[in-house]
């Protein structure tokens, strides 16, 4: 049954529904039309999954059932909601479907199923391990005992996928990561968006794994299914227009993340800016990325962090003189000594990088962190901004530390404890919530510890190897000028002793030419 107030608030609900299933150019006016609210202050989506989630309370409070059309909009709100990243409106939505009382009978509704899946899908995405963890053994159970693999009504090939995913992304299980994705390819039906999503994560797997042959023939068919839905060409980097998606952005991601692990920089750095320029499009009316969407955020940190590193030139130089071979062989070893340098500093910041992850893990764990896990939902606090004006989370921190936001542990520090202070502005010093996060903050400081000593040691082997790097050019800047000196000394020599040498031939040559004559005479 539709209440009043549904039907007030979305009016032709079949149509609003409709409008949100579809791809193409209206969806993506669709896209800019809510991220344009949003960065002017009025977020469309907290307000429409408030007044979703107010409606299925009704329903909940009236005992009545849901119609299929509002749990069908439910459903697509929130796969908007996901492809324009505002995961927490999402998850509030698919919570408030999930709330309702579900139908006596031994199968789960196929609704209420993909709603678990978005749902683990928005977990993992949000990365609450705990809550993904809960919800993966939940679908493993009930599609065992349903057996939904053999029916074809349920999208068992998602499921899978976001188990992959969460295995993927909780401390790395890569082995059952794939295990995983290689269920949800062979459960496939249809060649749609998911099997490309499948092979790219499949890509993902066999990098971290090393495997790169693999990693190379997965991310060639993703490219290759690429053709066939968007008429992507891989030589100009060009889709159709109208088919113009977020999805087609994550695939040109996961693309030049392939091919920064394969060392192809250039490649990576023209594919992470022609990924900016699109996300801005869909989000945007100008290709610009002042936004606050985070696709857009994503695809601008990986533009700008990505700094390719130059092959050396092979054009032929002359080396006829001494100065200009030294200086080709300074050059050469120069690019080659950043190279070194880059590799082993990239090595030095995944190390501290994955140590602070291990931190907000254990963050995640103890109880005392909960208050803190996700962003302040400012529609139940709606003061909050007012007196906190830089909010920030567990949540939030994690994922600007997998996007590469913090250049080191100082500034994810800065940001961790920035939650403890924001808890002391707006609670109070002596509040439970406070007392909460002070605790909280002891055990992070005890946790930092060793991440600020093993990055205090790599900084200085770093800074060791430079000043050697340095030396050796020195060394080489001595050895050209000692060789100039040299040459301009028998330069000097050779034009000053040039006309001596005939006089004194030629005066030779006289005096045996008149001692020969007096001989003679």
């Amino acid at each position: 049954m539709d209440s009043p107030l549904f039907n007030g608030i979305f009016n032709e609900i079949n149509g609003f529904e409709r409008t949100l299933a579809e791809n193409g150019e209206r969806k993506i006016q669709l896209f800019k039309y809510f991220q344009g609210l949003i960065d002017a202050g009025f977020n469309v989506c907290a307000l429409l999954s408030s007044y979703f989630c107010t409606e299925i309370h009704l329903l909940n409070i009236q005992q009545s059932e849901a119609s299929k059309n509002i749990l069908k909009l439910g459903l697509e709100l929130s796969k908007f909601f996901i492809d324009g990243y505002w995961f927490e409106d999402s998850k509030r939505v698919l919570l408030s479907c999930l709330s309702l009382p579900s139908k006596s009978g031994k199968l789960i509704d196929p609704f209420a199923f993909d709603c678990h899946v978005k749902l683990l899908q928005v977990y993992n995405s949000l990365h609450e391990l705990e809550e993904s963890e809960h919800l993966v053994n939940k679908l493993k159970q009930i599609i065992s005992t349903q057996k939904l693999d053999k029916k074809e009504k349920y999208n068992v090939s998602d499921a899978y996928l976001q188990f992959s995913k969460y295995h993927f992304v909780c401390g790395g299980k890569l082995d059952q990561a794939y295990e995983w994705c290689e269920k949800a390819l062979s459960n496939l039906d249809d060649a749609n968006f998911l099997l490309i999503d499948i092979l790219c994560h499949f890509s993902r797997i066999c990098i971290e794994k090393k495997e790169m042959t693999k990693a190379d023939e997965f991310i060639k068919k993703a490219l290759s299914e690429a053709k066939n839905l968007f008429n992507f060409d891989e030589s100009k980097l060009s889709f159709d227009g109208s088919l113009i998606q977020p999805k087609v952005v994550e695939l040109l991601l996961n693309y030049g993340f392939y091919l920064e692990s394969r060392g192809e920089a250039g490649k990576a750095n023209t594919v992470y800016d022609y990924s900016l320029k699109l996300a801005s499009k869909i989000f945007s009316n100008k290709c610009e990325t002042k936004t606050s969407n985070r696709l857009v955020k994503i695809a601008h940190q990986q533009s700008t962090k990505f700094c390719s590193i130059e092959g050396i030139s092979n054009e032929q130089s002359s080396t006829d003189h001494p100065r200009q071979s030294i200086e080709i062989f300074s050059s050469k070893l120069q690019t080659s000594n950043d190279i070194d340098i880059s590799k082993t500093l990239q090595k030095k910041l995944n190390s501290w990088k994955q140590m602070c992850l291990k931190v907000i893990d254990y963050l995640f764990r103890i109880s005392d962190s909960k208050p803190f896990r996700l962003p302040v939902d400012t529609i139940l606090f709606p003061k909050y901004l007012q007196v906190v004006k830089n909010p920030m989370d567990l949540t939030t921190i994690k994922k600007q530390l997998l996007n590469g936001f913090y250049n080191d542990p100082h500034e994810f520090r800065l940001n961790v404890n920035l939650i403890f202070q924001n808890s002391r502005l707006y609670d109070g010093k002596n509040s439970p919530t406070y007392q909460m996060a002070h605790r909280m903050r002891l055990f992070f400081n005890e946790k930092m510890k060793p991440v600020f000593k093993q990055y205090k040691s790599a900084k200085k082997k770093l800074s060791k190897k430079m000043n050697n790097t340095n030396k050796q050019e020195v060394e080489l800047l001595n050895d050209d000028i000692q060789i100039n000196e040299h040459e301009d000394e028998n330069h000097k020599i050779d034009s000053t002793s040039l006309e001596p040498k005939e006089i004194k031939q030629q005066e030779s040559t006289s005096c045996v030419s008149t001692c020969s004559k007096m001989d003679i005479q």
